[in-house]
């Protein structure tokens, strides 16, 4: 499986907001039995909580750049409040005017002008240039190493750290497009070696004759001690012949001798490797980005050519309320920190994990990631892991979007999730995936039973875009603001209710979908193919979140208590 980008894409429509009634652009706050509309209830939300309070919550964007001006949300930023926007680092913490957030992904050029990445590479990739001189040029048949020395293939002695060499075969390789074009390297030059072993077997066993497909098939011996390596190069033979729409075995002899394959696979790994060699995170950023202590890098610039994506997700949780302007957020007491960590590709993981403690050390209780992804390197997942846990410490819930892969999440494990930890399973995590106005499911959204936690408005939502411009948005990041507004609604009003009690209240108070039948896709013996299912399938607590029917069981159980 290719590495899933954990920056999503977003489709966006840009509409000016007479175009359509309110009603039409605000249907992610409107509520199911009310309006006839899969909304999560704030609207009525709010009327439930009429006479009551809230509390200022602070909600950290750890996702893309962000426009801190605009005009729907400007004065619902949150505040740095021992930082002054003066050059100087006030509050000594090592990031210089982190008044609103930070951009993790920044740098300061030679003239003093901020700089920031606009591209990241593909996780797999950043893994295939760390160990290429390590392991990168070994073959194994499973029991022994090999190495090329010219076109001679040599038994060697195995790597030193052979459990990390099997990480490097088995995941990366299949993770990282450079990587495995290089791996065709390796196979073509294993298929030519094994082609002289076979030519010779065959002259022996026809000698002067003319040698076919058929002749070629006799090498096969089911009897045989098994050669992972031989059988892998006769495989791809065979399968030369029709290829090549010829029955000689000379021919396709001669194809290999002449190294044509091994040529075209060189000239396919370094047309990636021109195109995708670096990102120029050294030479923008800085840092090591294998060194969780090197943490002092980035700016405070937040404005970047991906701004749009954090612009929406602010929008949807905090937009001012009734100004007649867009669309109406879903939480009137957020306050919104932005920190840059992803753009287009792959995001560091060191950057991530770096944003989950700046958001917990300046009073976050609500914070939305990026979304899931498979590869998670060893030491880079117990960066995200501890990080997590030093959230989950400090009362932080965190949201997390899936990717839209039709993956069932019991059976491909994605990160980060629940029991990434071992022996610990996080309290303060949530997993959503996106829905629609008329209560469907993403057709092609990653889904679980016991991994995916709920549901939430992600498709055609109505929100603010860069330049105090407004339009439609669809993605997976979209119902992750849409869930992490309503977790920061309840979170404001009833500051006294844990990370893990409001997890277990949106799960517990889901519009009721349980029997609903939905199509889903989902992935048969590598195919994505379309089948029938109920939320209760695919999902945790069987339904979208509904934060009217979460304050209702609060007041319930406030009024109960009082009794």
């Amino acid at each position: 499986m290719a590495s899933c980008l954990l920056f999503q894409p977003v489709s966006i429509v840009k509409i000016h907001s007479q175009e359509l009634p309110q009603k039409e652009l605000d249907w992610y706050n409107l509520s199911p039995t009310q309006d006839k509309v899969y909304g999560i209830g704030v609207n009525e939300a709010y009327r439930l909580l009429q006479g009551r309070k809230a509390k200022p919550i602070t909600v950290a964007l750890i996702g893309s750049g962000i426009d801190l001006m605009h005009e729907d949300y400007q004065t619902m930023l949150w505040q740095n409040k021992k930082e002054k926007l003066n050059g100087k680092d006030d509050d000594g913490n090592g990031l210089v005017d982190d008044v609103h957030g930070w951009n993790f992904l920044g740098g300061i050029d030679k003239d003093g002008t901020t700089i920031a990445m606009t591209s990241t590479m593909n996780q797999g990739d950043r893994e295939y240039f760390r160990l290429r001189e390590k392991y990168a040029d070994y073959i194994s048949d499973g029991k022994r190493f090999f190495r090329f020395q010219g076109d001679e293939m040599v038994e060697v002695a195995p790597p030193a750290n052979v459990q990390e060499y099997h990480y490097y075969r088995d995941t990366i390789v299949y993770e990282s497009p450079l990587a495995s074009r290089y791996a065709g390297i390796l196979a073509a030059k294993m298929v030519k070696h094994y082609t002289k072993v076979f030519d010779k077997k065959l002259k022996e066993r026809f000698p002067g004759q003319e040698i076919t497909q058929k002749e070629f098939e006799t090498l096969y011996d089911k009897n045989a001690p098994k050669d992972l390596l031989s059988d892998m190069a006769f495989m791809i033979l065979g399968y030369s012949f029709p290829l090549a729409k010829t029955n000689s075995w000379k021919k396709i002899y001669d194809v290999e001798m002449a190294g044509t394959p091994i040529k075209q696979a060189q000239q396919e790994y370094e047309a990636y490797l021109q195109k995708h060699s670096t990102d120029n995170r050294q030479t923008i950023v800085g840092d090591d980005p294998y060194n969780l202590l090197d943490n002092h890098y980035g700016n405070a610039d937040l404005l970047t050519e991906d701004a749009n994506v954090g612009t929406m997700e602010a929008s949807i949780i905090a937009a001012i309320r009734g100004n007649g302007k867009g669309a109406d957020g879903i939480c009137n007491a957020a306050r919104i920190m932005p920190l840059r960590a992803t753009t287009a590709g792959d995001p560091y993981l060191k950057d991530v994990a770096l944003a989950i403690r700046y958001a917990v050390d300046h009073g976050a209780k609500v914070m939305l990631l990026p979304s899931q992804n498979t590869l998670f390197p060893p030491v880079e997942r117990k960066w995200i892991a501890d990080a997590l846990y030093y959230a989950e410490q400090h009362d932080v819930l965190a949201i997390v979007p899936v990717t839209e892969s039709a993956q069932d999440l019991q059976k491909t494990t994605y990160y980060p999730n629940r029991k990434m930890i071992a022996g610990h399973e996080l309290t303060n995590l949530m997993i959503v995936a996106p829905s629609d106005k008329l209560g469907k499911p993403s057709l092609k959204a990653n889904y679980g039973k016991t991994e995916l936690d709920i549901h939430a408005p992600g498709k055609e939502i109505y929100s603010a875009g860069v330049g105090n411009t407004y339009g439609l948005s669809t993605g997976t990041g979209m119902a992750a603001a849409t869930l992490a507004g309503a977790a920061a609604l309840v979170r404001s009003y009833f500051p006294k209710l844990t990370a893990a009690e409001v997890r277990e209240l949106l799960n517990s108070s889901v519009t009721p979908m349980q029997d609903m039948e939905i199509e889903k896709t989902i992935v048969v013996n590598d195919r994505k193919v379309n089948d029938l299912f109920t939320y209760s399938d695919i999902s945790i607590s069987g339904g979208i979140v509904n934060v009217a029917n979460a304050v209702k069981k609060v007041l319930q159980e406030k009024n109960s208590t009082r009794k």
